[in-house]
């Protein structure tokens, strides 16, 4: 499988999406390390949820909004400063009252962004309901979307523990195969980062039952093992007869004690659409790259 010498794929511009917690915080610092994928450009981005003003009863709108503003600029300004000095070019998208997950969505077509950064919290309900921004924007955006994993770790009665997330290049990279519009996409932007990072990338593929024949699988397998090699890329290939492709993948990241998961967001009626990647999302412990 030729693909087009990853000159169509790139990470060097990127939305990061901020709600200004003391999670953004630890986001902020684990940015550095995407600099040697050559992500050296920055929007950030805040987005004032619209529910957040529309339940300040007996408050007036217009000023609650100048208040929230004001508190964002200069919290934004802070961690400018501070990615500025660890090397990269930052922009402050302007601030809005809307939606987060469709204003940064927006927000990434506007300033025309490789991808968006955001990073998901962990626990049980409250990570249920605050994930739900990070799940929004894989599913309303037209482009990569980074999912930031490890940033902060619930303790007893639900009380969030702060913890350093680890290095996306640490370990092997695991690529989840599946042979639809997504491939080409998914295969470009793991040899694009094995390429920077040196990582060996671990293609995964669940055969789905009467509908794919395993040799003409295998075939097709080897073949991107082969595009990954005539890079001078370390690449190798996982078939699984059954089973359910999210834990699959969850399962040989742990595994591999991978440092990320790149799997693609297709169109319904695609083996990695809804189920299988909001599994990797929401079970995974390694950073994920969700593409389409």
């Amino acid at each position: 499988m030729e693909m087009r010498g990853n000159m169509g794929f790139k990470l060097s511009k990127a939305v990061v999406g901020l709600d200004l917690s003391s999670i953004s915080d630890k986001l902020v610092q684990w940015l550095s390390y995407l600099r040697i994928i050559d992500t050296n450009n920055l929007v950030l981005v805040h987005i004032i949820p619209i529910d957040r003003v529309e339940h300040a009863a007996g408050y007036p709108v217009d000023k609650l909004i100048r208040k929230y503003e004001e508190e964002a600029s200069k919290k934004l300004l802070k961690y400018a400063h501070y990615l500025r000095e660890k090397g990269f070019t930052v922009n402050i998208a302007s601030i809005e009252v809307a939606d987060p997950a469709a204003g940064i969505v927006e927000k990434a077509k506007q300033h025309n962004a490789d991808y968006i950064i955001v990073g998901e919290r962990g626990g049980s309900l409250r990570r249920v309901l605050l994930g739900h921004v990070s799940e929004a924007v894989v599913e309303l955006s037209d482009r990569p979307v980074l999912i930031v994993k490890g940033l902060v770790i619930w303790g007893e009665e639900s009380k969030p523990l702060m913890v350093s997330a680890t290095n996306p290049f640490s370990g092997p990279l695991i690529v989840g195969i599946d042979f639809d519009e997504t491939l080409e996409s998914v295969v470009g932007y793991a040899q694009l980062i094995a390429m920077k990072t040196d990582v060996k990338a671990v293609l995964v593929h669940v055969i789905e039952e009467d509908k794919e024949d395993k040799e003409a699988i295998s075939n097709k397998m080897e073949n991107i093992v082969m595009s990954f090699e005539r890079k001078g890329l370390q690449a190798e290939y996982i078939l699984y007869d059954r089973g359910s492709p999210g834990k699959i993948i969850v399962h040989e990241a742990e595994r591999f004690k991978a440092g990320m998961i790149i799997v693609g967001y297709a169109k319904p009626g695609s083996l990695f659409r809804g189920s299988t990647s909001d599994t990797v999302i929401r079970k995974s412990k390694q950073h994920v790259l969700v593409v389409k």
